[in-house]
């Protein structure tokens, strides 16, 4: 088994509900996506190690496929000391493949799958608001403004270790190294991803000079409508209930509050669907462009385009409507 470590010196964006543990990122390599036929050859964690004040990458290598088993346990020793488990995808496939293999040794051991912090669930649930083309790592990277330098993917890495095993060609050694070195290196980025999302679902609204802040916990388009769900931080804002034709307004005592309202359907162009409102029936100027899709005629508000929301549109229609049933 080879150990690698490395010290990174860098500023990573940690969100404040996680500043108060003990952090790691994981990535692992595999021979295939098979369990029970495959083998771990690659586990890579990055932690901040608070006695040099810097990020540390570690990365355990099997030198032969007989050394799995040293890996797993090397791993197994660094993780089980942290309290979340930062990984793309980890909850499906790297925590239990290294779980299943601990399993096959009969070491007794595995890793607690509650501590993992999967950032691929975050992004999937939230892909119809980031407008993803897909939700491979490198996109998310390219997303981000990211771009590795690493050109080989997980699956030619395999091919790559295998003649490594055969050659012990140093330089098949270091292409796969660099593979892993550079998900968990930029998975440090990806983790912003948090904070961005928070941004992204949040508006304010003054309200007797105090600033109430909403943040949208989810939206559902169903039967020519769209429903809103969120919670507000900071809320002096008092009980409120408001029904409208075509729009509904909750505000709660609990800190939640929801929203609905009309939407139609229609053609944006020749191969995309939409679903907009005029901006007139919700008492918005007409003779204007709105949000982030100008190529809607003036007065329109895009509030979808196919699975997609147009959230910033949303947003600015939601606090005109809460702002108005406030004055």
């Amino acid at each position: 088994m080879k150990l690698i470590e490395q010290n990174i010196v860098r500023d990573v964006n940690i969100h404040e509900s996680l500043v108060d543990n003990k952090i790691c990122f994981l990535d692992i390599e595999t021979t295939g996506v098979n369990r029970n036929k495959d083998s771990i050859y690659l586990i890579g964690i990055v932690y901040f190690d608070d006695s040099i004040k810097s990020w540390k990458i570690i990365q355990l290598f099997a030198d032969e496929l007989k050394e799995e088993v040293d890996i797993l346990l090397g791993a197994y020793n660094i993780i089980s000391k942290f309290d979340v488990i930062v990984n793309y995808n980890g909850e499906s496939f790297d925590i239990p493949f290294i779980n299943s293999k601990l399993s096959f040794y009969k070491t007794n051991l595995s890793i607690d799958i509650n501590k993992s912090l999967d950032l691929f669930r975050i992004i999937k649930a939230n892909r119809n608001i980031l407008d993803l083309d897909n939700l491979k790592l490198e996109s998310v990277e390219q997303y981000l403004g990211i771009y590795r330098q690493d050109k080989f993917t997980g699956r030619e890495c395999i091919d790559i270790y295998f003649d490594y095993l055969i050659t012990k060609n140093i330089e098949s050694k270091d292409h796969v190294l660099l593979h892993n070195y550079e998900d968990l290196y930029y998975l440090l980025d990806v983790i912003k991803i948090i904070d961005m999302l928070e941004d992204i679902k949040c508006f304010h609204i003054e309200y007797n000079n105090n600033k109430n802040n909403f943040h949208i916990n989810s939206l559902k388009l169903d039967n020519d409508y769209l429903f809103i769900e969120g919670r507000i931080k900071n809320n002096h804002i008092r009980n409120t209930i408001y029904f409208a034709d075509n729009y509904k307004i909750i505000i709660s005592e609990d800190d939640t509050f929801e929203v609905s309202f009309e939407v139609h359907e229609a053609k944006l162009n020749p191969t995309q669907k939409c679903t907009y409102l005029k901006a007139v029936n919700y008492g918005l100027p007409k003779n204007v462009h709105y949000g982030e899709k100008k190529y809607a005629p003036r007065g329109i508000i895009i509030i979808t385009i196919e699975k997609n929301y147009c959230i910033e549109n949303i947003k600015q229609l939601v606090t005109h409507l809460i702002d108005n049933i406030l004055k």
